[in-house]
């Protein structure tokens, strides 16, 4: 019916997902989600990377005051240690021990490097003289106070030539009193000693005793 034929131009439209526009927001979409996880990430890892940094610094001033602590304590614990040479060489020796008291021992044995108890002998026309004393506090405070005990110990017999053991108390009491009352503003001295006390007469072959907080066991 129609010898000559027809054309027919059908433009058949694409749904809107699939249109040029549809794309270039997939792409932006996806280049936005892109730029968030990696912007994300990156602060991330700055963030983690400056607490590692600080935990470096951290680790790092640690190191350093440890090394300077342990230089101190080195330092500390030498001088201590010389001081223990110094207190050791005041006090009596064995040696001067036996030859004065055949069965005699020493049993010493400090809480800490220095101490505060030390023991003491002497002799003084046929008398020996001999002590074991427990000063106040322990370590350092305690090895000063060992050195005023000796000190004083030693004066009132060789100087005040005292020999009677009561006596030798007081007068050591009088002494530490004195000793520290120079700083003392209310006149209540809380450092001391106790102590024990003998005095050996070898030509009477007797023994006389005075304690202060010590006792004598025979």
């Amino acid at each position: 019916w129609n010898p000559k034929g027809i054309t027919l131009h059908i433009i058949v439209k694409p749904p809107y997902c699939k249109t040029i526009w549809a794309f270039l927001i997939y792409l932006l979409t996806g280049a936005t989600i892109l730029w968030y996880f990696i912007a994300s990430r990156t602060k991330k890892l700055k963030s983690a990377n400056q607490i590692l940094r600080e935990k470096q610094y951290q680790a790092l001033e640690i190191a350093k005051q440890k090394e300077d602590l342990s230089r101190k304590n080195k330092s500390i614990t030498d001088s201590i240690n010389y001081a223990k040479r110094i207190q050791e060489a005041m006090m009596p020796s064995e040696y001067l021990f036996n030859k004065l008291l055949a069965d005699a021992f020493i049993l010493y044995q400090p809480k800490d490097i220095v101490s505060g108890d030390f023991y003491w002998i002497t002799e003084k026309r046929n008398k020996i003289f001999i002590a074991a004393v427990d000063c106040t506090g322990h370590g350092v405070p305690g090895a000063f106070m060992s050195i005023i005990g000796y000190d004083l110990l030693k004066t009132i017999t060789k100087e005040r030539e005292i020999e009677n053991p009561a006596e030798i108390l007081n007068q050591l009491n009088e002494g530490v009193a004195d000793t520290f009352s120079k700083n003392v503003v209310d006149g209540d001295v809380k450092d001391g000693m106790d102590i024990a006390i003998c005095v050996i007469d070898k030509n009477n072959q007797t023994l006389e005793f005075a304690g202060a907080m010590n006792p004598l066991f025979i």
